[in-house]
């Protein structure tokens, strides 16, 4: 009991609070530098945005050639460019340094206002707040949103523009004034969520349609007709910019519906969730499932102990405090998304439930055990050593990432800047470079960049990265065979993902690559290389110089 009151004390006090956001910003910062850059990072959404700034039009480079395209969720694009822009007007060249960084400035975004709305929410109850948002940063850093909060995709914004809908409204709920203008924020900044993802739709429209029940007594219809309205607005710019590219758009959206309704049953969330939680990755190494459990294990508790609670005091919390509806339709809308419609069993969309649930278990937890009044953490080697390990605890991805870093063998680790460096000693002038990975491209993301500004001058091509219109990519095959005909092999450099090798014959130092990229009804190409001069590997690529190639 003397162990547990020293840790309540511990996590009662502010000084807390400030330790464990250094944590955060610690752990975005190694992040920010140092960890591996995601297959997502440079797609749909980055290329958009470098397309809606240099071209004025979304859409995709095959060869030499821009092609515009059609997004079916443009906002977090639009999003980037403008970032983009500001980014250029203040002199921050886009490379490998700083694609990262309009996300990265939203996530700091999100926990502060996250910090804030639980402020909000334990208004009542003032001295409780501060270790609310204590075991929110804890629990939020053992969620495998630390493990996949870092790609630059569009889980972040949502969840900025649901958190920030839910702040104006608890805002207009405490000032109940003749004044709305909280009220109508609320809705726009709900509606915002769904500009930037389906996912942040489907979120928005749960919340939105709780909160016009909540008050259908005792707020004019007009008022909630009105909410719902401006919340569905962005949603609607959206849906009209659906039509502007037809057919186009419905080529895409067709193609998208047939992949999604040949995937997984609506249980295969769950089974992905149980399945990391128990075995890990599922990997040889003991210490890379130990890492793994360690963010998805306590993912499953939480969550099975709050639906046990909730189903045994749902009742009581919501009459204690009606606010909890809010946080309970939250917590269910981002269930359905990451565990049920997760179909395809994306990582990212883990996110949801992580945030979700680390917002509202702390809640159960207040609720149900006492706690003291907030503390002053006193000097002492009890308090010291909790605080240690806390901050270990919300360190702990930064921290086994540094340890691989440092203890993995020179050029073994995917350090983008050690990759950038020994490729570009190798490329000449004349040279070209072919990348068959979206993570392959952020070494190099400052001459992809170039692509977007001067096109005649292109020294860069990311093979057949389309993987959803069958015409594009009919037209990337082609595009690729024939510059394959025009170019020495001495000409081009390669980076490949080793996942794409079929064969390789060590003795001949050959192999053989399926292309990434293609669709089943097209036939699969494979390209053969002879390896003239290697330049780097790691454990997932290899980047070298073919002394011969062929289409086979």
């Amino acid at each position: 009991m003397f162990f547990l009151e020293k840790l309540i004390a511990a996590l009662s006090s502010r000084t807390t609070i400030h330790l464990l956001l250094y944590a955060w910003l610690g752990s975005a910062l190694f992040s920010y530098f140092f960890l591996p850059p995601s297959t997502n990072d440079v797609g749909e959404y980055l290329g958009g945005a470098l397309g809606i700034l240099h071209q004025k039009s979304f859409g995709i480079f095959i060869g030499d050639d821009f092609l515009n395209t059609f997004q079916v969720w443009p906002g977090y694009s639009y999003f980037l460019a403008a970032c983009l822009y500001i980014m250029s007007f203040l002199k921050i060249s886009l490379s490998h340094f700083t694609y990262r960084l309009p996300h990265f400035l939203t996530l700091l975004l999100l926990l502060l206002l996250t910090c804030y709305l639980i402020k909000l929410l334990n208004k009542k109850k003032s001295d409780l707040y501060v270790i609310h948002i204590n075991l929110f940063l804890i629990f939020l850093a053992s969620s495998p949103f630390s493990l996949t909060c870092w790609a630059v995709r569009p889980e972040v914004p949502v969840l900025v523009s649901i958190v920030a809908g839910l702040i104006f409204y608890f805002l207009w709920t405490e000032s109940r004034s003749e004044n709305h203008l909280y009220f109508y924020l609320s809705s726009f900044s709900l509606g915002m969520s769904g500009v930037f993802h389906s996912n942040g739709l489907i979120i928005s429209n749960i919340i939105s349609c709780c909160i016009v029940i909540l008050h259908l007594k005792n707020e004019k219809f007009y008022r909630l007709f009105l909410f719902y309205l401006i919340m569905l607005l962005p949603g609607a710019i959206t849906f009209g910019w659906f039509f502007t590219d037809y057919p186009n758009s419905f080529e895409i959206f067709s193609t998208q519906a047939k992949d999604l309704s040949s995937s997984s049953s609506y249980s295969s969330g769950f089974q992905y969730l149980i399945y990391h939680a128990f075995y890990g990755r599922g990997d040889k190494s003991a210490l890379i499932n130990f890492f793994w459990r360690f963010f998805w294990t306590p993912l499953l508790v939480f969550l099975s102990l709050t639906c046990i609670f909730l189903l045994k005091y749902g009742y009581s919390l919501i009459k204690k405090e009606f606010r909890n509806i809010i946080l309970i339709t939250f917590l269910f809308s981002t269930l359905i998304i990451s565990l049920i419609l997760n179909t395809r069993r994306f990582i990212t969309y883990y996110i949801y439930i992580s945030f979700s649930l680390s917002l509202f278990f702390p809640i159960l937890l207040i609720s149900f055990l006492r706690f003291k009044k907030e503390s002053r953490l006193k000097n002492g080697f009890l308090n010291i050593s909790f605080l240690t390990f806390l901050i270990f605890f919300i360190s702990f991805h930064s921290l086994a990432h540094a340890y691989k870093f440092l203890a993995s063998p020179k050029g073994t680790y995917y350090s983008v800047s050690y990759i950038r460096d020994e490729v570009l000693k190798s490329l000449k002038p004349n040279d070209v470079l072919f990348l068959s990975g979206g993570s392959l491209l952020i070494p190099f993301i400052d001459i992809y960049h170039s692509q977007f500004r001067n096109p005649v001058s292109n020294k860069i091509y990311h093979i057949l990265h389309d993987n959803v219109s069958e015409k594009r990519n009919m037209r990337a095959r082609s595009f690729l065979v024939n510059k394959l005909l025009e170019l020495k092999p001495g000409e081009t450099i390669w980076g490949v993902l080793k996942s794409t090798i079929v064969s390789f014959d060590k003795s001949q130092k050959s192999f053989i690559i399926k292309v990434p990229g293609q669709l089943y009804t097209l036939q699969q190409i494979h390209l053969y290389f002879e390896i003239d001069e290697l330049i780097t590997e790691n454990t997932n690529n290899i980047f070298f110089k073919p002394g011969k190639f062929k289409i086979i």
